[in-house]
């Protein structure tokens, strides 16, 4: 069935056309340039909870286009000597560019004899 048949037209986070199918912006130049917490479909936030603990909070979308900037967020939010915690509850989708992101940070962390969670 086509698009043109009912069935509305899929968002993706690109734009411009792939294999013959166009696809809408889900990412406004907004979103884009705004804070530098902010990475395309998702949103960084970090707190100090005590000596050596810090909290990273993950909101929004953690895709293709997200992640260098998830890996960039979180990599300098660890401290070399504390604990580290990752909130993602408020993710609403992660695809496999953000669990590669997971898999760096985890070896990372028990490389370097850290506990996160």
């Amino acid at each position: 069935m086509s698009v043109g048949q009912g069935v509305p037209e899929p968002e993706m986070a690109c734009s411009g056309t792939e294999f013959g199918t166009t696809y809408k912006p889900r990412v406004t130049l907004a979103a884009v340039g705004s804070a530098p917490t902010r990475c395309a479909s998702a949103e960084f936030t970090s707190e100090r909870l005590g000596s050596g603990v810090m909290l990273v909070g993950v909101r929004g979308e953690i895709d293709l286009f997200s992640a260098p900037g998830f890996r960039d967020y979180v990599c300098t939010r660890i401290s070399p000597e504390g604990q580290f915690i990752l909130d993602m509850s408020k993710v609403d989708f992660i695809g496999t560019a953000g669990l590669s992101v997971l898999d760096t940070v985890h070896e990372t962390n028990v490389r370097d004899g850290r506990t996160w969670a």
